[in-house]
């Protein structure tokens, strides 16, 4: 009977490599040595084999523990399936899979064309020797024999110990996804930091759809959310059932919505997300702005810019767009300096904080309305 190398890919699946992989030790590896009657030779090209099998496994489980650390804490994923299907998850770690099954195949013995149990398993890993249940015990251990013995299982002990450290993180995040989605609480918790996150990056702006003319994904989305009983409800629903170019349409959608609800354009709802009162301020600053120079002064200086980005309290990323803002809401008589001139002097005055210019900004703000009352 043939041997079958396929494994079902399953956490079942992981479940029987990992638990024939643990059974690896000094005593079942002699014994397959032996009985496969290996040379020096065959046990130094193995050796090369395992270490050519072990690096690939490790870029693997790298990549893996790289992702694994924020992928639970992202609300919306472009790896939607990855760590909830076990058999998405076989593709994350296939040279891990081919290794481990290239490993045990090699000490497997043949099978009988008609064995007394013809239920018992055929699988590579339960056949294995390594993973056998039974072997006899060496009397004077891994010790007596010589380097090639000694160094192939010295490296086949540490593809083992990779082997399984990979394999039970792939359980753990399938795992803990299902648990996270068990929690509601949880869930909006997560899901009000990556909004946050979103609000903060400039990576709205590139959302350019209209609100009143939205496609089908779109307007399924955002009737998903409203038909929910709660937002903590919606948010468990949500949790990893959509990517990331979703997430900010839904964002970007309620942003503009509300916004507009309350008089503001659509760069102000972007810029200051649901803080109509900073648009009003911004406006009336923007409005003193010729006031706060010279009357001779035909520009507005990169100075008087910078402190005025500063004061408008946007992320630094959502600068330039505010700088676009300010030129297309400008209505005054002075000549407003290109945004090349605004980045130069941010990097002359470096060493002053942020929010040192932002102070001076609103004091020359509040000298000029105390002037004017």
């Amino acid at each position: 009977m043939k041997i079958e190398i396929e494994i079902e890919k399953s956490e079942e699946g992981l479940d029987q490599i990992i638990q024939a992989a643990v059974l690896f030790e000094e005593n079942r590896y002699l014994e397959a040595v032996r009985t496969k009657n290996m040379t020096e030779h065959e046990m130094m090209h193995l050796t090369e084999d395992v270490k050519l099998w072990h690096s690939r496994m490790r870029k693997e489980s790298l990549k893996l523990a790289a992702f694994s650390d924020k992928f639970l804490d992202e609300f919306a994923t472009d790896n939607n399936r990855r760590f909830q299907d076990a058999y998405e998850m076989f593709s994350k770690v296939r040279s891990t899979i081919a290794g481990s099954r290239k490993m045990f195949k090699k000490f497997c013995m043949r099978m009988m064309k008609n064995p007394s149990n013809p239920n018992a398993s055929r699988s590579v890993y339960d056949r294995s020797i390594l993973s056998a249940h039974v072997v006899s015990r060496d009397l004077f251990g891994i010790q007596s024999y010589n380097d090639k013995v000694q160094t192939l299982y010295e490296e086949m002990k540490d593809f083992f110990t990779t082997l399984v450290l990979t394999l039970a993180l792939c359980h753990r995040m399938i795992r803990d996804e299902k648990i996270i989605r068990q929690d509601a609480a949880r869930c909006l918790d997560i899901y009000r930091k990556c909004r946050a996150d979103i609000l903060s990056s400039a990576r709205l702006f590139a959302k350019t759809f209209d609100v009143k003319e939205k496609t089908a994904s779109e307007s399924e989305l955002i009737e998903r959310r409203k038909n929910a009983k709660s937002l903590q409800e919606w948010a468990q629903k949500n949790y990893h059932r959509m990517n990331k170019s979703e997430q900010m349409t839904l964002v970007a959608y309620e942003v503009i919505s509300e916004g507009t609800r309350q008089g503001m354009s659509k760069d102000e709802s972007l810029l200051w997300p649901d803080n109509p009162d900073m648009v009003k301020n911004v406006k009336n600053a923007l409005a003193l702005l010729d006031a706060m120079l010279p009357a001779d002064k035909r520009n507005i200086d990169g100075y008087t810019l910078l402190k005025f980005i500063k004061w408008c309290k946007v992320s630094e990323k959502n600068e330039r767009k505010l700088y676009e803002y300010i030129k297309a809401n400008y209505s005054g008589t002075k000549h407003i300096v290109g945004w090349t001139q605004v980045f130069n002097v941010r990097k002359d005055y470096n060493d002053i904080p942020d929010e040192k210019l932002a102070e001076a900004f609103e004091k020359d703000l509040k000298n000029l309305q105390e002037v004017a009352a």
